[in-house]
């Protein structure tokens, strides 16, 4: 497995297909990726196997703490490491990560968890639905 940093606007294409595969109707736009690769404070990685793109990782950079925007893994490639590949590149620097997880997503919140990150609150109706998010943190300390 190759991880691979996300650079330009083929990239972007790449991302969008796998992003509408994985999260359908709440994919970001092709704009929204476009926009968030280019943006000073954004990393984005694509994890690759014999030069498929089988997940990718959003991280913001606040500059005190990172937060993953988004991570997604194709479903036939979920269970196989893809996931904790892609949490533990980002593990690798100096920083605690923040997450939301929708409140219903058990398996996500059960892969956070076994990645050591721990439950830290609860943002009310953060979903366009009003479903809960899970705020998770991993901390370096």
């Amino acid at each position: 497995m190759i991880l691979e940093k996300i650079v330009n606007k083929d990239d972007a294409n790449k991302l969008f297909y796998i992003e509408k595969k994985i999260f359908k109707n709440e994919a970001y736009s092709l704009k929204q990726i476009e926009e968030i690769i280019f943006m000073e404070n954004y990393t984005s990685y694509f994890i690759k196997e014999k030069d498929i793109i089988s997940g990718y990782i959003i991280i913001f950079d606040n500059s005190e703490a990172f937060e993953i925007m988004k991570i997604g893994v194709l479903e036939e490639n979920r269970k196989t490491g893809i996931g904790k590949k892609l949490i533990n590149k980002i593990k690798e620097k100096e920083k605690n990560i923040f997450l939301e997880v929708r409140e219903t997503n058990i398996s996500a919140v059960s892969f956070y968890l076994a990645n050591d990150f721990k439950k830290v609150g609860i943002r009310k109706n953060y979903y366009n639905n009003k479903e809960n998010a899970i705020l998770m943190l991993f901390s370096k300390k």
